[in-house]
């Protein structure tokens, strides 16, 4: 395990050989992007028409899967030997960069609209997720670095925290494949469930803010099932739901640095 200052080192050691494969994650990042969001970057100007993404079928598709796993899915299928430096470099690096960017995010605006209760149970619901996922991955005798990124994916962002630790802590590829594939399937089918929860037990537009923000992985799958919950006869809760998730996408970059002492805890021991 390498130690602060040469993490830090490693990276400005960034030469010819690494940008064939830093220009590729670039263009596969954009092209994501431009299919499941009709833009370039998040956020960015709609090169696409955004209708296109509510009348064809392809395109709504496309918009559920997101960016981050359809570029996941691409990347599945290629495999070439000069991207091969370039993308582990992304991977590591530019991937902790990234973390960092989310998390700042979220602004004072966001944090003020959101009640202090409603916060208070987001944090609360996303360490008893993490916690918990270590201890019965424990009992069931599961890797370490399996359970990390499971108990981060499913309490901070999804596929996208689940990535950010994964690099952090060095898990190995065959778990973090598993948990991306299974939390995408759950995020999926959470944009229908959870809005049907809602209401199903009556919960109030404060309450419905909070589980719909607290409990959905990704950013874009928040919004349409706020959404579907405003379709079906509930309050009009997006705007707040999608604070009190961006609260949680803020809490990846605490989340990575505890999990990655955590690593170096437990390298010091074994050495």
């Amino acid at each position: 395990m390498s130690s602060y200052k040469e993490d830090f080192l490693a990276y400005f050691s960034i030469g010819k050989s690494h940008l064939a494969g830093i220009l590729f994650c670039c263009a596969v990042a954009l092209l994501a992007f431009l299919l499941t969001r009709g833009t370039l970057f998040d956020g960015g100007m709609q090169v696409l028409p955004a209708e296109l993404f509510i009348t064809n079928p392809v395109f709504v598709f496309l918009s559920k899967v997101g960016p981050i796993v359809f570029a996941l899915i691409v990347c599945l299928f290629i495999n070439v030997k000069c991207f091969k430096a370039g993308g582990s470099y992304a991977g590591k690096f530019i991937l902790r960069l990234a973390i960092i960017l989310m998390g700042a995010r979220v602004t004072v605006d966001v944090l003020m609209t959101a009640s202090l209760p409603g916060v208070i149970s987001i944090l609360c619901v996303l360490a008893a997720t993490i916690f918990f996922a270590m201890k019965f991955g424990k009992i069931l005798k599961k890797p370490w670095d399996a359970c990390a990124v499971t108990g981060s994916g499913t309490g901070i962002c999804g596929v996208s925290a689940a990535l950010s630790v994964a690099s952090v802590i060095n898990a190995e590829q065959k778990y973090v494949h598993a948990v991306v594939g299974i939390i995408s399937l759950l995020g999926l089918a959470g944009v229908f469930i959870i809005p049907l929860l809602a209401l199903g037990f009556d919960m109030t537009a404060a309450q419905a803010e909070v589980f719909i923000g607290g409990t959905l992985h990704e950013i874009g799958n928040v919004i349409p099932a706020a959404e579907l919950y405003t379709a079906l006869g509930g309050a009009d809760v997006a705007a707040l739901a999608l604070a009190y998730k961006m609260i949680r996408v803020a809490m990846l970059v605490v989340v990575a640095a505890v999990f990655a002492h955590l690593v170096r805890k437990r390298f010091a021991k074994e050495t």
